[in-house]
């Protein structure tokens, strides 16, 4: 007797019922770049951690967009030399120069919650004033965490986040440079800029990922 293979169908129908096109699934990234592959026991891994409802609720509320890590790990030039297109192109040579962009990372099984605008309050703000804005369960993600999740996001559902703001991740270069992830307008692509000091902005944010 023939035993059929068990297909693995992951439900993920209440979170696009409380989180809308703010969720995105593994395999809805695998259909839009086929160049990212979930092995099966990471969808099975993903499918099992995914948040419960009230966590899954809170997130829509807050206006935190959920999507999974890269199924390996990817460092700032890696995501920008698999969709170039996505980045602005004639300001990438400094940072490919500079440590943070090699050494800073994401990837692995998890469901990063990422918020889709900047925190209220969060431009025009100092660093400190800004961590002040932070809650316990946040965090500041680095630079490839950033860039995944815009891009990813674009690809995916064709939205452009934080088209006319630059928001603060953790990654920093020489000299204690900070580096800033936005302005991913529509006629041009993602920047990447490097704050020295503890500058302020009207365009300079926060958008915090939150730890799940």
């Amino acid at each position: 007797m023939t035993v059929s293979p068990v297909v693995f169908k992951p439900d993920y129908a209440l979170a696009r019922l409380l989180l809308g096109d703010s969720f995105i699934s593994p395999e809805e990234i695998t259909v839009t770049h086929p160049d990212v592959v979930y092995g099966s026991k990471q969808l099975a891994r993903l499918a099992a951690t995914l948040p419960a409802e009230t966590t899954l609720a809170l997130l829509g509320g807050y206006g935190y967009g959920l999507m999974p890590r890269p199924p390996k790990k990817l460092s700032l030039v890696d995501i920008r030399a698999t969709w170039p297109d996505r980045f602005r192109q004639n300001t990438g040579r400094w940072y490919e120069q500079e440590q943070f962009s090699k050494s800073d990372l994401t990837g692995g099984t998890g469901w990063p919650a990422t918020r889709e605008t900047p925190a209220n309050g969060s431009t025009k703000k100092s660093m400190e004033e800004q961590d002040k804005l932070l809650t316990d369960t946040e965090y500041v993600p680095n630079a490839a965490e950033m860039s995944w999740f815009v891009a990813t996001l674009f690809g995916v559902r064709g939205v452009r986040l934080f088209e006319k703001t630059f928001v603060r991740t953790s990654s920093l270069a020489a000299h204690d440079v900070r580096v800033y992830v936005g302005c991913f307008g529509p006629l041009q692509g993602i920047d990447i800029i490097g704050v020295w000091g503890n500058g302020r902005g009207v365009d300079l944010g926060l958008a915090p990922a939150r730890r799940l």
